[in-house]
């Protein structure tokens, strides 16, 4: 019996308001829109549950609504996890000495390799949670990012950038049990192997 498919789609919200969040642009939504269009046609035939998740920000918030109506879910299904947020940022940004991957460049702000540690215990968790089935998370471009280094094992500083647009999909899915043991004598780390199937995927999006 083949091993059944774990798939997340990582989704970065549209285009939002400037200066407070008070969610998407009419552009934004407009994205939004077509993006549910898109996952209606792609996952038409999924059977099972699909599982919508967003940060607590209303950008993503409201994009996750559009997702979850593609998906055939309700809005009340959406699933809120403070730990797929951008950086938590404290009230009053002062700059901090020594900034970088491991110190943060605002004083009581999260550095790089703090924000890769939280998005990656979320992302782990939410796998686990919906081992074998399709999960969209709708967040941002950084969690999309540090996704690369939880999923695809690469530095937390890498020699290049990637592009992240609003609404676009990046897809992971393994065959490996996210949910399993880790049996030490019978796999080598980490116990599920992923494979990167689309990054920045915005073919769905007026040019």
């Amino acid at each position: 019996m083949p091993t059944a498919t774990t798939r997340l789609l990582m989704i970065r919200h549209g285009r939002r308001t400037e200066g407070l969040d008070r969610g998407l642009t009419a552009e934004g939504r407009a994205q939004a829109e077509a993006l549910r269009h898109r996952l209606r046609r792609e996952y038409a035939l999924e059977r099972g549950t699909l599982a919508v998740y967003s940060s607590l920000l209303p950008r993503a918030v409201e994009t996750a609504e559009f997702v979850a109506a593609g998906l055939r879910q309700g809005a009340d299904d959406v699933i809120q996890d403070c730990d797929l947020c951008t950086y938590h940022l404290p009230a009053e940004l002062v700059p901090a000495t020594g900034g970088g991957v491991y110190l943060p460049f605002e004083q009581g702000n999260e550095s790089w390799s703090d924000l890769v540690n939280r998005v990656g215990k979320a992302l782990s968790r939410i796998a686990a949670r919906h081992s074998g089935t399709t999960t969209a998370i709708v967040a941002h471009d950084c969690v999309v990012e540090a996704s690369l280094v939880v999923f695809g094992a690469l530095p937390l500083l890498r020699a290049f950038d990637i592009a992240v647009d609003y609404a676009s999909i990046t897809e992971w899915t393994t065959t490996d049990d996210p949910a399993a043991e880790w049996d030490a004598a019978a796999s080598p780390w980490p116990p599920a192997r992923w494979r990167l199937e689309r990054l920045n995927d915005t073919a769905h999006l007026a040019r």
